[in-house]
Formats: C-alpha cells, structure tokens, sequence
C-alpha cells in the first residue's frame, strides 16, 4: 500500500509499505510530494509546467509551417537570399526556428514581400 507523511496540509514524502507506519497515512496510488490534504482528500496542487516553444523541426514538419499557396512562392522566387534558403533547406537535416540564418532568411521574405510579417511572426511562435 501507499503511503503519504503529511506536515501543515502538505505531502512531504510517499512510501510503499505493508501496513501502516506511524507518521503516515494510507492515500491514492496517484498521489505525491506537494500535493494538498485536508484531512479527507488528497488534491494535486502543484504548478503545471508550461509547454516549451518547439524550435526544431524535420524538414518535412518546418514545410507544414506554410501553406501550399506560400511554399510555391518561396520557391518560385528568383531572389539570391530565396535561393539560398532554399539550397539550405534542401541540404539540412533539420531547421531551428532559433538559428539566426533562418530568421534572417524568414524576415527577408517579408522584406522582399514574399510573405506578410504576421505569418512570419505565427510560423516563429
């Protein structure tokens, strides 16, 4: 069975024992260090995570990032810094949303009019 020490309301420590030790109480195989007890219940207060940002995608997943309509433009493009980007999405392995080259690359087609800012700035999160 599985057993949690309380202190003040809160779950300090959890073990698995055969019976019950002093100092501890009987609880829920889903309960663990932080959470609440009010003397009844037990109830998962701790702070949930945040997602973290993906930056790194494979190429095929970087490609979904654009619609049909606005990838065949990139590569319609005759623009040196264009076709550059696109060399490089062709040898990588995977694109970094983070890498200062593809930043670079993804804001000059806003300069160039490839692309508005504000689907640069939703595909950059």
């Amino acid at each position: 069975m599985k057993l949690a020490e309380i202190k003040e309301g809160k779950v300090l420590n959890t073990i698995i024992a055969d019976s019950v030790i002093d100092g501890y109480i009987k609880c829920p195989a889903s309960v663990g260090i932080g959470f609440n007890y009010d003397g009844e219940n037990f109830t998962d207060n701790r702070a949930i995570p945040e997602p973290t940002k993906k930056t790194i995608y494979s190429k095929f997943s970087f490609k979904k990032l654009f619609t049909f309509e606005e990838w065949a433009t990139i590569k319609a493009s005759d623009d040196a810094i264009v076709l550059s980007f696109i060399e490089d999405f062709i040898i990588a392995d995977y694109l970094d949303l983070e890498h200062e080259d593809l930043v670079f690359a993804l804001n000059h087609l806003v300069s160039i009019k490839l692309m508005s800012q504000s689907r640069i700035d939703d595909i950059l999160g």
